[in-house]
């Protein structure tokens, strides 16, 4: 048996071990985290790793100024979230200000793209003044 032989037999044996590595330590944190009585700061639609973040934990209800940073989704702290009010359908305009099923949020404003000529189709994609926004594309016909 050859050099080479040896290391394509040793391949899948070595990325066996990883991987059971890997899920064995997945499974620990699983067990520790099922086992665990205080989950009153836990939520569970995110993983127990954001969790444990302290900017997280904190949110911007408490701090509101972090909205302001780079890389954030928008100005605005709705329930302990970063959102753009300007157009966000939940929060349009206002937080808790939720856009009926078809509309969308432009500027703030809950508007039916399908039939508004000054926002056919997309937000602020004004039609002309002859023509309507059926479908929500200008003078379809």
């Amino acid at each position: 048996m050859g050099l080479q032989e040896t290391e394509c037999i040793m391949r899948p044996s070595v990325l066996f071990v990883v991987y059971l590595v890997i899920n064995f330590i997945a499974l620990e944190g699983f067990l520790q985290g099922q086992a665990s009585d205080d989950t009153s700061h836990v939520d569970h639609a995110i993983s127990r790793f954001l969790s444990q973040s302290p900017a997280y934990n904190t949110g911007c209800t408490a701090n509101p100024n972090v909205c302001r940073l780079r890389g954030s989704t928008g100005l605005n702290c709705c329930r302990n979230a970063c959102v753009s009010i300007y157009s966000h359908g939940q929060n349009c305009g206002r937080c808790g200000h939720k856009c009926k099923h078809q509309e969308a949020c432009c500027g703030g404003v809950c508007v039916d793209l399908f039939h508004n000529k000054n926002h056919c189709g997309r937000c602020y994609n004004g039609c002309k003044k002859e023509d309507t926004c059926p479908y929500g594309m200008c003078n379809y016909a």
